[in-house]
């Protein structure tokens, strides 16, 4: 029988990885067998669910073969319609730690996420909004305390592409068991694309970084995309990372065409005296910053 984690492996998409973990945190599943329910008997007589290939197909469904499918495969289906465009914004954090956040713990005073689970006995899965990302972790670190140890792994949902989200949890999973546990603190992992995570994990991370630093990068891009249009964000990504020759002439003329306040942030960030690895960091947490009009 499978357990939770093989259900989740399973998952092609990021709307059907999202609708099983809405339907095990429903139905309150443990990680272990103990509390999932039991599949429908196979039988000679019974067809196969189209999807698993493994459990008998439920009792309500009809020779149509988006119905040929068993109670569980039935549900996920059910639930990944529902959330089809709601899916597009959202990241997978994958988790290691020795102690889980409170969002798992039923006697926490915190709301907890609905779209959070236990895989196994040290790790979580956790999907939610690119925006949220930088409010969970600030109630993270407040909650408990920067002495809190984990690694976290973010990676993107996908849709009808190779890899399967299935298949990127599996090796999210491979390499997070390899990152150790820091002293200290939280560590985190991040893949801007889910093909990066077929490659060699080191070279492919958009960013390694503590959370406090991560965090200082997303609050600095909430503040970038508020005072810069997007035409000059990408012309200055361009001129720090492609044009660093012509940097002091292309620089002022971007300076002269800001606003007063733009000009001040960036000049007060020292941004032309960054390295490629810091602006590409950088650049890398536009997509986790909520847009606000000055």
């Amino acid at each position: 029988m499978l357990n939770l984690s093989d259900r989740l492996y399973r998952c092609c998409t990021g709307p059907e990885l999202l609708g099983a973990v809405r339907w095990f945190r429903h139905h309150k599943c443990h990680y272990n067998n103990d509390t999932l329910p039991l599949p429908p008997v196979r039988t000679a007589l019974s067809s196969l669910c189209v999807r698993c290939n493994l459990d008998a197909v439920a009792a309500d469904g009809n020779m149509k073969n988006e119905e040929m499918l068993c109670p569980f495969c039935l549900a996920v289906s059910k639930e990944a319609r529902q959330v089809q465009r709601q899916i597009r914004h959202f990241f997978c954090i994958l988790g290691r730690t020795k102690h889980m956040p409170w969002n798992l713990r039923q006697s926490s005073p915190v709301p907890a996420y609905k779209e959070i689970i236990q895989l196994e006995k040290e790790y979580f899965l956790f999907m939610l909004e690119r925006h949220d990302l930088g409010p969970w972790l600030s109630e993270l670190l407040l909650e408990h305390g920067e002495e809190y140890q984990a690694v976290l792994t973010l990676f993107p949902t996908t849709g009808k592409t190779y890899p399967s989200m299935g298949d990127s949890l599996r090796l999210a999973r491979h390499y997070t068991a390899r990152i150790p546990l820091p002293v200290s603190g939280v560590s985190i992992c991040l893949y801007a694309h889910s093909r990066h995570i077929l490659r060699s994990p080191e070279s492919e991370v958009a960013l390694n970084s503590p959370l406090e630093e991560f965090l200082q990068y997303i609050n600095m891009a909430v503040q970038f995309r508020r005072y810069i249009h997007p035409g000059d964000q990408e012309e200055l990504q361009y001129i720090l990372l492609e044009d660093r020759e012509n940097l002091r002439f292309h620089y002022g003329r971007l300076l002269s065409r800001l606003q007063p306040e733009a000009r001040e942030m960036l000049e007060t960030w020292a941004v032309r005296q960054w390295t490629k690895e810091q602006v590409s960091h950088f650049f890398s947490m536009l997509p986790f910053a909520r847009f606000s009009a000055p």
